[in-house]
């Protein structure tokens, strides 16, 4: 008979490859199925993890502890879920594995179902009583992390389950936020369903409905704004939606919130209005929407800078061009008494200058 220690990694090396003949021979032969390596992990635990489910038949017919979990507070239930092993999922909640052990960041087997989108494991968890809402340390929910990465079967069993749709920490994102974030409409759909909270916003005044515009979700900003989400919620910057979608250049975002009534001159907390940030990032599309809403076309910022003055100091021509056919103001100056001639000129940009220069002579109607 081999050595106790010997018998011990025989064991491990048995269970790792599945092989279950020579586990029963183990077992026969009174080798200890209980003993962990320097991980924590048993032979159970390696079983579970790999799928091996006649050889976690086998170990569990031993009375093996099905809660014994490794150094980092893996349990067999926790791997099996994480890597999809449903039949022994099954096998160990019938042998009294505790369904919401969590290991040591605080996530539980059915967060790790949700993480994954494993579905079937969701249901068997959720049948075995796993607490729906039990979040990891940094407070993530499994609804929170099922809707991040838009697994919409899961977050429907989550819900039905009764998932509190709107838990976070204080300040955090929500299931809906980060949903829209990831441009999940199908369950941005689902949430809000279930009465997901639009207004909620993050500690910077994020909104989902912010989000989604700031990463050109339109699919979920449509949804979002069909909720009652308000167009013109600002973060604590004083950014709108349509301020940071029109600076993104995402036209058929910018074009959802001005139907929706969003105030095309809503500025920011620099007197940043969407027209100017458009202008600014030289999206020339999204000034020209905006211009086509009626955007105050010299509005200025803090600096009084105009929309016109900050295309010309960038260098973006299209822009420049959309300004002056729609007649914005060349004469206009900032704080500093600089003209958009004048900014052009010192930036070396030609062609603007001579946009500029074509726009005084017609003025004065010498051309």
């Amino acid at each position: 008979m081999a050595a106790p220690d010997e018998r011990i990694r025989g064991f491990h090396a048995v269970a790792f490859q599945g092989n279950a003949a020579i586990v029963d021979l183990l077992l026969r032969a009174n080798a200890n199925p209980r003993t962990a390596d320097e991980n924590g992990w048993t032979p159970l635990y390696v079983a579970a993890q790999n799928g091996f489910s006649k050889v976690v038949s086998l170990l569990l017919s031993a009375d093996v502890d099905p809660n014994q979990a490794t150094r980092a507070g893996w349990t067999p239930l926790f791997a099996a879920a994480h890597f999809g092993h449903s039949t022994i999922v099954s096998m160990l909640l019938a042998a009294g594995a505790d369904v919401n052990q969590a290991e040591l960041s605080g996530r539980t087997p059915l967060w790790a179902a949700a993480l994954s989108g494993r579905s079937i494991i969701a249901s068997q968890l959720l049948g075995a009583n796993a607490n729906v809402n039990k979040a990891m340390r940094l407070g993530h929910t499994p609804l929170y992390v099922a809707a991040q990465n838009g697994h919409s079967v899961v977050v429907s069993l989550l819900l039905g389950a009764n998932a509190d749709v709107n838990a976070c920490r204080e300040g955090e994102a929500t299931a809906l936020f980060i949903a829209a974030h990831n441009g999940h409409s199908s369950v941005v759909k689902l949430l809000l369903h279930a009465r997901a909270s639009v207004s909620k916003c993050t500690s910077e005044g994020a909104t989902p409905l912010f989000i989604a515009a700031q990463n050109g979700h339109a699919r979920c900003t449509a949804l979002l704004l069909r909720a009652h989400a308000k167009p013109d919620q600002p973060k604590n910057d004083g950014a709108t939606p349509l301020y940071i979608a029109a600076q993104c250049g995402h036209l058929d975002v910018v074009r959802l919130l001005i139907e929706a009534h969003a105030n095309v001159n809503k500025a920011d907390l620099k007197r940043e209005s969407p027209l100017w940030v458009a202008a600014e990032m030289g999206q020339e599309a999204a000034v020209k929407l905006l211009l086509d809403a009626q955007a105050d076309i010299n509005q200025c910022d803090k600096n009084g800078a105009t929309p016109l003055f900050v295309a010309a100091k960038r260098g973006h021509e299209g822009v420049v061009s959309a300004l002056l056919t729609a007649k914005a103001n060349f004469e206009l100056r900032n704080a500093t008494g600089k003209t958009p001639l004048m900014i052009a000129v010192r930036k070396k940009h030609k062609r603007i200058v001579e946009l500029l220069f074509r726009a005084a002579l017609v003025s004065k109607k010498i051309l």
